[in-house]
């Protein structure tokens, strides 16, 4: 029987050696649990620690094309040292959900196509490349509706699932709760039909 995703990974992950590593040490020790995980799970993709213009401030970013993986290495002196292991696998997730769709319910893979940002600006991927429209509503409304969409809320409690069971406690607990929609807006059984009128309206936006 072949261990889990969660499994495979956690086992991977030396959180004392992680504490202890120095800046470089830690962007090795991130480079190999890549390059392990690419070969277990079949992700012909890459990693980088520099992020393009226009996502300075962003933690990390999964290119829905390719599964590319980006993190943030220039905002790890001023965060927890847990967090860029959990943007890590975040991502890794993501690249997980967008290079092998058929691992993963409908939804998810309606989401790697339809991708939502946290100020209404969405993407579509497909045969005409990327397309970007703007929606029109609340910020509060789009954090929510984004936290909420089918891939974030997988790959954050992934990420959860993988650290916590490599052994981390304390502010992964509080890192979770953070990227958890808090559901004020939209019921939690609402979430997916939230997801899908907006998805709707990415295509008639674009039709226009």
């Amino acid at each position: 029987m072949h261990p889990s995703p969660v499994d495979m990974l956690s086992s991977l992950i030396d959180l004392t050696a992680w504490y202890a590593a120095a800046h470089e040490k830690r962007k090795a020790m991130l480079q190999h649990i890549h390059d392990q995980a690419c070969a277990a799970f079949d992700l012909p993709i890459r990693l980088s620690f520099t992020m393009p213009e226009g996502y300075e401030l962003a933690n990390g970013l999964s290119d829905p094309a390719t599964g590319d993986i980006r993190i943030n290495e220039a905002l790890w002196q001023q965060c927890d040292p847990i967090e860029p292991l959990f943007f890590f696998v975040h991502e890794l997730r993501h690249s997980m959900q967008s290079v092998h769709p058929e691992d993963f319910a409908a939804a998810y893979a309606l989401n790697s196509r339809y991708v939502l940002q946290f100020d209404g600006t969405a993407y579509k991927f497909g045969d005409h490349g990327m397309q970007t429209v703007q929606l029109s509503g609340s910020a509060d409304y789009f954090v929510e509706l984004y936290l909420a969409s089918p891939c974030e809320r997988d790959a954050n409690t992934f990420a959860y699932q993988v650290l916590k069971a490599a052994g981390a406690k304390g502010f992964i607990d509080t890192l979770y709760a953070i990227w958890t929609p808090k559901y004020t807006l939209f019921a939690e059984k609402d979430a997916l039909t939230e997801y899908l009128k907006a998805v709707a309206e990415i295509d008639r936006l674009i039709a226009e």
